[in-house]
């Protein structure tokens, strides 16, 4: 099976998004966060992203404070993709009705993430429209604002023989929800169903991670040459932001262990290893890119936070720019 069966066209997303571009006026076109300059040495960034169809998840297991998490974090690790630190944080909840909707535990689950991030609400919006949502259903998006100075702005020049590490996602994040849902409808699969002693209610609604405070003291080291959040487009699509045109990345996943819920979706729903590279983060949440002089630095530091971290490949000189993966 592939996304677009579950109604999600990459392809006409991605070219639709290359036509929106030319519209931009930042210098951070082919990012995952805007960048304007606001002093001499003082960058504000700011993105916008939803939670996608992983709202009718939570709403069908009773379980609305999780994506709350999900949009905040969402956000932060776009914001650090730029080399930012997050401020603050303004939300949208659009649904059919608000009393079928309950706002208040999604709005505390924004505050939760908030508090983790060291970042504040400053504002927000909510929105009834009975024709255009239906009954029940509901939509989350959230703005994020951040700021970074210039020495951290990202991502820097990359080279050959720069070097990928990964870090572990605490499942499927915010992508692929439509596709999951479509597999789990077709096998009739109930969310109380069990994976390895959990319910996947639990696993697919456990929420997004934040690396903001495990990223951003090596940004502000200046150890970290580019960031990449695994999300929509999987690695080929999110790794080609950061690369120039005579660069390439491999990356292998041949001693990496996929987490069981990967393995669950790629079997129930007969979905190809492109297509699941190309639609989940697969295990991975974010790429770290690092210049090899600084391998030594970034082991310890993981080892010394006590954080797996995953070496993953490498930074090739190429005709043109593309992303190999090895499984």
């Amino acid at each position: 099976m592939k996304y677009k069966e579950a109604g999600v066209d990459i392809d006409y997303a991605d070219a639709l998004k290359t036509k929106i571009k030319k519209f931009l006026q930042n210098i951070s076109k082919e990012r995952f966060a805007g960048l304007i300059k606001i002093e001499k040495d003082k960058y504000l960034s700011a993105t916008i992203d939803g939670v996608g169809t992983k709202v009718i998840l939570a709403r069908e297991a009773g379980y609305l404070e999780g994506v709350g998490v999900d949009i905040v974090n969402h956000c932060v690790n776009d914001l650090l993709c730029s080399g930012a630190r997050p401020l603050f944080f303004l939300d949208y909840i659009a649904s059919s009705n608000l009393k079928e909707v309950d706002t208040l535990q999604i709005v505390k689950g924004i505050n939760r993430a908030l508090r983790d991030n060291d970042a504040f609400l400053l504002g927000g919006e909510t929105a009834e429209m009975p024709d255009v949502y239906k009954s029940g259903n509901f939509d989350l998006v959230g703005c994020m604002v951040g700021i970074a100075g210039r020495k951290e702005i990202l991502p820097k020049r990359l080279k050959p023989g720069d070097l990928l590490y990964g870090l572990a996602s605490s499942g499927l994040h915010t992508n692929g929800y439509s596709l999951v849902r479509k597999i789990l409808k077709n096998n009739r699969i109930n969310l109380d169903s069990k994976l390895k002693g959990k319910k996947l209610k639990n696993i697919l609604l456990k929420p997004h991670k934040s690396y903001y405070k495990l990223v951003y003291p090596l940004i502000k080291k200046n150890y970290i040459k580019a960031l990449v959040h695994i999300t929509g487009g999987g690695f080929e699509g999110n790794l080609k932001r950061v690369l120039s045109e005579n660069l390439c990345a491999e990356i292998d996943f041949k001693d990496f262990k996929f987490p069981e819920i990967f393995k669950f979706i790629k079997e129930k729903g007969n979905v190809e290893w492109e297509e699941m590279f190309r639609v989940f983060n697969m295990g991975i949440g974010i790429i770290m890119i690092v210049d090899k002089k600084d391998k030594i630095k970034i082991n310890n530091y993981f080892k010394r936070k006590k954080e797996p971290c995953y070496f993953l490949g490498k930074i090739k000189k190429c005709r043109e720019k593309f992303v190999k993966i090895n499984f």
